[in-house]
């Protein structure tokens, strides 16, 4: 079953220019004739946002290319209103490239989208931007990151009072609590965009969330209720000339009759088995065709998924194969990884029936492991709120330790800087006893140096005594010496007189 995700293909409203009621051939008209660049950017996004499936991609391209060119261009003055204007087709780009099946390029169109919303600071279209990537990161199953975004799409909606859109976010979320198998939760959701829905009198949504609504009942075995829902949203896509959701409806009630009892009693009419299963293949292969005509990627690959089902359960098992490989071939090249599951299953029952064991076998282990993937990602939902607690009590504790920790440092600071005075009183007392103790060696060398000093002058003194003492004893000596000297003949006249004698 399919539900629909709200993404905002279009943002440029132009009062003054449109209305719902407007023909588009009066847009077109104004594009024409204008000379007014102002006026034709509005007619251009005007005609990307009215105009059908065919036509408004064309009109979104020339959109994009005369933004560019006026930003080019322009002065300061209207750079606010061509950056909001190249936002908005960005964001129509991303839309285009999220139906194609190309989520990446979905997702890199609506991140430029964002970047310049923020820059001009167009909240509207950020949490449109913000709604549009939530919607993509559930088409790639990326659960947690999607409802990051929804959240964040509806809190800026919720301080801007935009009611439209938070029914749309509401629609949003309440999907995601359907898809993770909390029904309740996603009724309530559904329920309360639907009463601001019927408060503004727009018939679009409510057709939406009468949609979604008519899923739950089903999905409840309540498919009287579920058809009621199903159908009323029908009637209102038809008045709207909304093809695309009239395709999605017609698969919900072609599998309200598909899953309907023989005794079932669904519709005013009461069918017997077999016709209920042939208006379940009716409602299928009128959602197939029109997903064609349009290319909706996601579109066909429900329809066909959902054709392969019928086959099984009328147990025309080549048939139930043939839809269902061709349903995984689009599913698995266009990124919609999130029907693999149910188309993986649908072809394992059909291939095991007939008794082709290694295709069985082969989509069995695709079920299996996609199944499990899911269930992990729901135990991972499941425990989300028990692990944002337990980080929060983490890290209070964590907190509590740190307060702690820095009192333990703080006292310990305190007792240390206590010990570093006491040393210091110490250091400082020895000091002086040093100091002391210094004074009293210095006074006592200066003491003994004196007396050294005086003992020196002494002695030398002396000295100088015994150096008188000895000059007088050697001039004595040195006068007896004359003395003697001339009492006794001469050395010469010894010997001249020596020779003399030696010579007689």
């Amino acid at each position: 079953m399919f539900f629909k995700r709200y993404i905002f293909p279009l943002f440029l409203m132009a009062p003054f220019l449109i209305s719902y009621g407007q023909e588009i051939d009066s847009l077109k008209n104004i594009l024409k004739t204008t000379t007014n660049d102002s006026i034709k950017m509005e007619a251009l996004g005007s005609l990307a946002e009215l105009a059908n499936d065919e036509e408004w991609p064309a009109y979104n391209k020339q959109a994009k290319s005369f933004a560019l060119k006026k930003l080019k261009e322009l002065n300061t003055k209207n750079f606010n209103f061509y950056t909001k204007c190249l936002a908005d087709a960005l964001g129509n780009e991303g839309y285009l490239h999220g139906l194609n099946g190309q989520l990446n390029e979905a997702l890199e169109s609506y991140n430029q989208s964002l970047l310049l919303r923020i820059q001009i600071n167009n909240k509207d279209g950020i949490s449109n931007s913000y709604n549009n990537m939530g919607a993509i990161f559930e088409e790639q199953g990326n659960i947690s990151k999607a409802l990051e975004y929804y959240l964040s799409a509806l809190k800026i909606r919720e301080e801007l009072g935009l009611k439209k859109n938070i029914a749309i976010s509401l629609i949003n979320i309440g999907v995601l609590y359907s898809d993770q198998g909390d029904k309740d939760k996603a009724l309530e959701y559904y329920l309360r965009s639907l009463k601001i829905q019927e408060e503004i009198g727009d018939l679009a949504y409510p057709a939406t969330s009468l949609n979604n609504i008519g899923v739950i009942y089903a999905d409840r075995k309540e498919n009287k209720k579920a058809l009621e829902c199903h159908n009323r949203s029908l009637s209102i896509r038809k008045k709207l000339g909304d093809k695309r959701q009239m395709s999605y409806t017609l698969n919900n009630i072609g599998m309200i009759y598909l899953d309907s009892g023989e005794k079932d009693i669904i519709d005013t009419v009461l069918f017997t088995l077999p016709e209920k299963r042939e208006k379940a293949l009716a409602c299928f292969k009128e959602s197939l065709h029109i997903s064609k005509e349009l290319d909706d990627k996601n579109g066909i690959i429900v329809a066909m998924n959902n054709i392969c089902y019928y086959y099984f359960c009328t147990k025309s098992y080549h048939k139930s194969t043939e839809n269902g490989e061709l349903a995984y071939e689009i599913c698995k090249n266009s990124g919609f990884f999130k029907y693999i599951k149910s188309i993986s299953f649908n072809l394992y029952r059909s291939y095991k029936e007939l008794g082709k064991t290694a295709q069985a076998l082969k989509f069995h282990e695709i079920y299996v492991y996609t199944r499990d993937s899911i269930q992990n990602l729901d135990f991972r939902k499941s425990n989300f709120k028990a692990q944002v607690k337990y980080e929060f009590q983490k890290k209070a504790a964590a907190d509590s330790l740190i307060i702690v920790e820095e009192k333990k440092v703080a006292e310990a600071k305190l007792e240390n800087e206590k010990t570093q005075k006491y040393a210091l009183f110490g250091g400082i007392g020895l000091i002086g006893v040093f100091a002391l103790f210094m004074v009293n060696r210095f006074n006592v060398i200066k003491k003994q140096k004196r007396i050294i000093e005086l003992k020196e002058k002494e002695t030398q003194i002396q000295k100088n005594k015994i150096e008188e003492k000895q000059l007088e004893i050697i001039q004595s000596i040195q006068y007896a010496k004359r003395i003697q000297n001339s009492f006794l003949p001469t050395n010469h006249y010894i010997n001249k007189n020596l020779t003399k004698m030696i010579n007689k």
